[in-house]
């Protein structure tokens, strides 16, 4: 159905995700004036997959040196944005990038008289490149002289693996060899001998009995050729290091021509070398929400966050004895199995969770807190029906996620789905789906895990979000309860980066009832809200193409408002960027970027205003890759209330990613 009749107008509506100015806009208005009823339906009915193809249809990118071969037109790993270039920052001319981090990525050989300015395009053309360095063309140096020993600087050549730096040291017979750059050459540390009379030797690179390779040496001493392995190494394949004397080496074939190196990553400044530039890319204005800033409240985010016990995705409910509850998503607690979704109780305010600090490893730091409590066993769902529903996490265990959670009449109403870690053809976005809702009358200690089919919610129903009333569902204005749907505008529900929300009501009694759930379907001339029993008519009460992902809704009695933190994960151009999508060359994916808008509206159907816009949500400690944020019902204040967290994923290296149950204070203004 995109006919040749339609292809220029959508590609007039998708250029608005490229930066577009003025222009495009208002040209774009003038067409939807002339467009019948018809294709306005269908427009509205398409944008996601507008979205989508923005980069296939409008702008269209060609291969480049700094992307592969195989790249399609609609990859949108490897977009560029006509705003990045000019928006570059370079570093000062004495000082560069620690030229000895492990954030080197790709060398890029360019031709001559390239300029910064060319290889900070090449940069801006890959969404993993949050830095890079550019070498200038070197004179050609005469070779070194002949040599005594194999001591000194190598360059490495490997037909595979490109070009790194190696330190070779020799004491008599004995060798040993440090990789300089163990990520680009994927080893670390070798050792072995030398011949000299022969010219001959070994090297047992990190003491691998599969990859102990010998070599000859050159009569001067500065070429050490490796033999092929038969059997490991593809036909081909040569591998030889030669003595450097010569200026600052870049990965790069050849110092006599420029060098284009990206990194993911935004290394510390050291002194600078000759012929080296350095320079970083901007974050530019993320995509804008389609909806006004709020006459209600001004919010402001706190930057000082409170960490808690691991995991991820912490919908959260007030129960009737006063504690919070909470469902988790991956997590590790300090002596407990690891599982894909546990069960928690959250005992007083955010400051007072009595946290410990142990040393963090890798990422994932694990503190215990006296006021966070695990409740049941680490993995609470491992029945065959879940099994059968689910793909498999670990050993069988049922791959499966916190959707929401409700307290009413002093019941706790769990909604979990099954969870794939990304399958979508263009983005990787990880599916949720089939959900269903387990029970429990002791505080989440045991929970019916039969309450409902595992199939309740499927396909776009797969991500249901529970509307907080308050302590136990008291503040309530009736026996309705509603649930947001955020997922596309086909039949998925993903983690991340959705299209927009659908909204149903049930009456209490009826929450485990999948036949007693109604759909808002639009309001009347009236003004009255009209409500299908049918979801595939059910009309959205919120849009925002590629850049929709709520995981709850509180009611602020005090503002009279519903209040929720939408998010999306972009790139530094500011683009949806969901965190599975990585760099197809490197596995390389950077820092995670969220933008993160607080939201308010004065009925669960809307109208939406947003309260707070943040483009680069980051603690105060610079971490970053923010999501699933949620309001704790029970840290509602007059004036302010908090959010609940988790950071994640892109870029392993400091500043950490806090993977864990933070919370942030968020004050308001009321207008």
């Amino acid at each position: 159905w995109l006919s040749s009749s339609t292809t220029p107008q959508l590609a007039q509506r998708v250029q608005l995700y490229d930066g577009g100015g003025s222009e495009t806009r208002a040209s774009w208005k003038k067409r939807r004036k002339l467009m019948s009823f018809g294709e306005a339906r269908m427009s509205r009915l398409m944008k996601c997959a507008l979205a989508a193809v923005a980069v296939s249809v409008a702008i269209q990118p060609q291969p480049t040196a700094g992307q592969p071969n195989n790249a399609l037109a609609i990859d949108p790993r490897h977009h560029f944005d006509r705003r990045c270039p000019a928006a570059v920052l370079l570093d000062p001319s004495t000082e560069q990038r620690d030229p000895t981090s492990t954030s080197s990525y790709l060398a890029t050989q360019m031709p001559k008289g390239s300029t910064v300015s060319d290889c900070a395009e090449l940069c801006c053309h890959d969404w993993s490149c949050e830095s890079f360095a550019f070498f200038t063309a070197v004179a050609p140096s005469p070779p070194p002289p002949p040599a005594t020993t194999l001591t000194g600087r190598w360059i490495n050549h490997d037909s595979l693996r490109g070009t790194s730096l190696v330190d070779i040291t020799q004491s008599g017979a004995s060798l040993t060899a440090a990789s300089l750059q163990p990520r680009d050459a994927h080893w670390g540390a070798a050792a072995g001998v030398v011949d000299l009379g022969t010219r001959s030797g070994f090297l047992d690179f990190d003491k691998s009995p599969v990859n102990n390779r010998t070599f000859t040496a050159s009569a001067d001493l500065n070429t050490l050729y490796f033999a092929r392995i038969p059997g490991q190494d593809p036909v081909g394949f040569s591998q030889n290091f030669t003595r450097t004397t010569a200026g600052p080496v870049s990965g790069c074939e050849s110092n006599e021509l420029p060098c284009c190196v990206f990194k993911d990553d935004i290394d510390p400044l050291v002194p600078g070398t000759a012929g080296v530039t350095t320079g970083r890319r901007a974050k530019l204005p993320a995509v804008n929400p389609p909806f006004p800033n709020s006459t209600a409240a001004v919010a402001t985010l706190e930057t000082k966050m409170y960490i808690g016990i691991n995991g991820d995705e912490f919908p959260i409910t007030w129960g009737n004895d006063g504690a919070q509850y909470t469902g988790a998503g991956d997590n590790h607690q300090v002596n407990k199995t690891g599982s894909p979704l546990s069960f928690f109780k959250v005992e007083g305010g955010p400051t007072e969770m009595g946290c410990d600090h142990p040393p963090t490893h890798g990422n994932q730091p694990a503190p215990t807190c006296k006021n966070i409590q695990m409740q049941g066993p680490p993995v609470p769902v491992n029945n065959s029906l879940a099994q059968q529903a689910c793909p498999a996490w670990h050993d069988g265990i049922p791959n499966l996620k916190s959707s929401g959670v409700l307290s009413v009449d002093g019941v706790l109403y769990w909604a979990i789905s099954c969870f794939n870690y990304g399958d979508d053809a263009v983005f990787n976005r990880q599916r949720y789906g089939p959900a269903w809702i387990i029970t429990s009358t002791d505080g989440g200690v045991t929970f019916n895990l039969n309450a409902t089919p595992t199939d309740m919610f499927p396909g776009r129903l797969a991500a249901p979000r529970f509307v907080q009333y308050g302590q136990d569902y008291a503040g309530a204005p009736s026996d309705w309860v509603y649930v947001y749907f955020p997922g596309t505008t086909g039949d998925s529900a993903f983690f991340e980066n959705n299209d927009e929300i659908l909204l149903a009501r049930v009456d209490k009694s009826q929450i485990l009832n999948r036949t007693a759930y109604q759909f808002f379907n639009g309001v009347m001339l009236d003004g009255t809200t009209a409500w299908t029993s049918d979801s595939t008519i059910a009309t959205p009460i919120w849009s925002f193409p590629l850049m929709t992902s709520v995981q709850q809704v509180t009611y602020h009695p005090g503002l009279q408002r519903y209040l929720f933190a939408n998010w999306a994960w972009i790139s530094y151009d500011g683009y949806p960027r969901p965190d599975h999508t990585g760099d197809e060359r490197n596995g390389r994916t950077g820092h995670q970027r969220t933008q993160l808008t607080l939201i308010e509206s004065p009925q669960p159907w809307g109208p939406f205003s947003v309260m707070l816009r943040e483009d680069d949500w980051h603690g105060a400690d610079g971490s970053t890759g923010g999501y699933t944020p949620v309001i704790p019902p029970a840290w509602v204040g007059e004036d302010d209330f908090w959010i609940v967290f988790t950071q994640c994923c892109g870029n392993p290296r400091p500043p950490l990613n806090n993977y864990n149950f933070n919370a942030q204070r968020v004050r308001l203004k009321r207008v």
